[in-house]
């Protein structure tokens, strides 16, 4: 991490831990609700909102990415000018 203040700050620290602990599930729902595949962490938009609770409120992230899809044919390799396939 760039920021050696980001590193412990415990918010961030909370976000490391929670995709630890959580993304091999959320991996496996992507896949499994999308096929092979990742999430854009360029293409996101990322919303924070609040949700009341009697116990506390809460924090609702949303991350909202394009899927890029992992499976690709030599076709849709790109091609350098002037290489035959």
């Amino acid at each position: 991490m760039a920021d050696p203040d980001l590193a412990s700050d415990p918010t961030v620290d909370r976000f490391h831990e929670a995709l630890a602990v959580y993304g091999p599930a959320l991996r496996a729902s992507i896949h499994e609700e999308l096929g092979d595949g990742t999430m854009s962490a360029i293409n996101v938009e990322v919303d924070v909102a609040r949700r009341g609770d009697p116990d506390g409120d809460r924090v609702v992230v949303t991350f909202d990415g394009e899927f890029l899809d992992d499976r690709w044919s030599a076709a849709d390799e790109p091609k350098e000018p002037g290489c035959s396939p």
